[in-house]
């Protein structure tokens, strides 16, 4: 090889080097630890139910369930209310002794105190609900904090004593009183999402993949509001793929902590989360 083909070998080389560093420092993402722009895989299952059961519209008594101790609880429905005890394991939650006054109710109710009995998986979707999945996957009751309930549950019940909180006594997040707001039934097999995942680059476009359909688009960020818009490129998509869109687009705001990033409606409950792939 001659002299200058030497040289322009080497040129050459030098400037495919310093391309690739350039690119890549092009499409690095803005990697700290509350950044949105990463990519991310999903751990939360969607899960679909046959039935949603929501109070009667003639009913205006809601049914609360209020956590007065470490181990009681308390509540009540119209002219009726009911107690008994609780005990906690980790993340499960058992509902014992539970006894009712037996004024006549309905249907809603008598149901209602029926699913007590079973073991439940307890979350919090923010500080304001309250979701109880019974350990069978047979039902899940999805309660709202008392004081963020749409009517005032103090000035219904005037009449009624109201369940009394010792928070002195209280050693877990289930503490004070909630308001049944509706419970899922007849829940099958929960269905995975598998190897789906979310992209989202500075300049804010979206991309991902979930099983065999690939999707994209375009974000909005503007502080912790978000809004997404999606495509995808194959027509034969699954029930739970629709249903994984449906919540990512009626995303309204996401809140980024360390590797998880929760993706949240106006109502601040969580709709989908992730884990962060890279960094």
């Amino acid at each position: 090889m001659s002299f200058m083909m030497k040289i322009r070998f080497y040129l050459f080389l030098f400037i495919a080097t310093i391309s690739i560093i350039c690119c890549k420092k092009e499409n690095t993402f803005e990697d700290s630890y509350d950044s949105i722009y990463s990519v991310w895989s999903l751990t939360t299952d969607i899960q679909h139910t046959k039935n949603t059961e929501y109070q009667p519209v003639d009913d205006r008594y809601p049914i609360v369930l209020s956590f007065t101790s470490s181990n009681q609880i308390c509540g009540y429905h119209d002219a009726n209310s009911y107690e008994g005890y609780y005990s906690t394991n980790g993340k499960y939650l058992t509902f014992k002794n539970i006894s009712s006054t037996d004024v006549s109710d309905n249907k809603w109710y008598i149901n209602y105190l029926n699913n007590l009995q079973c073991v439940y998986e307890f979350e919090t979707s923010g500080p304001d609900t309250l979701i109880l999945v019974a350990e069978n996957n047979t039902n899940r009751l999805v309660f709202l904090s008392k004081n963020k309930f749409h009517s005032n549950v103090d000035s219904i019940y005037s009449y009624f004593p109201i369940c009394k909180t010792d928070s002195s006594n209280i050693v877990n997040t289930l503490h004070g009183s909630w308001v049944l707001i509706y419970v899922e039934t007849s829940m099958p097999n929960p269905e995975h999402i598998d190897k789906t995942s979310l992209c989202i680059l500075p300049n804010d476009s979206i991309y991902g993949k979930s099983g065999n359909t690939n999707y994209y688009g375009k974000c909005r960020i503007n502080g912790n509001s978000i809004s997404v818009s999606i495509n995808y490129d194959n027509n034969n998509t699954s029930h739970c793929f629709a249903d994984y869109i449906e919540r990512l687009t009626s995303t309204t705001t996401y809140n980024v902590y360390n590797d998880s990033l929760k993706l949240k409606n106006g109502n601040d409950f969580s709709l989908l989360e992730f884990t962060k792939m890279s960094k």
